[in-house]
C-alpha cells in the first residue's frame, strides 16, 4: 500500500519507524510546504529515500498511485493557521 505522510515532525518519525516494520507498507511520499524539509526528512530515513517529495496536498491528491495519507500536521500550532 502506497502511503504519503503529510508533515515532517517527530510524530512522522515515530510513525515511519513503526510502519517500516510492516511487510505491506511502502512510503510513497512525504508532503511538506518546503521541499528542503521533505528532503531532510527522507534523508533521516535512508530505507525510504526512493519516496517522492510533495509540496502541496493538491499534488498528493492528484497522484493516482497514492493509496493512503497520514496527516501528522498540527496546523493550529503553526503560523499558517492564522492565514
Amino acid at each position: 500500500m502506497n502511503f504519503v505522510i503529510v508533515g515532517t515532525n517527530f510524530i512522522s518519525d515515530t510513525l515511519l519507524d513503526a510502519a517500516n516494520t510492516l511487510a505491506d507498507f511502502n512510503l510513497y511520499g512525504v508532503c511538506s510546504r518546503a521541499l528542503s524539509s521533505g528532503e531532510a526528512f527522507l534523508a533521516k530515513h535512508p530505507q525510504n529515500t526512493h519516496a517522492k517529495t510533495f509540496t502541496s496536498i493538491e499534488q498528493v491528491c492528484q497522484d493516482e498511485c497514492v493509496d493512503a495519507v497520514y496527516i501528522a500536521c498540527l496546523l493550529y500550532t503553526s503560523d499558517a493557521a492564522d492565514e
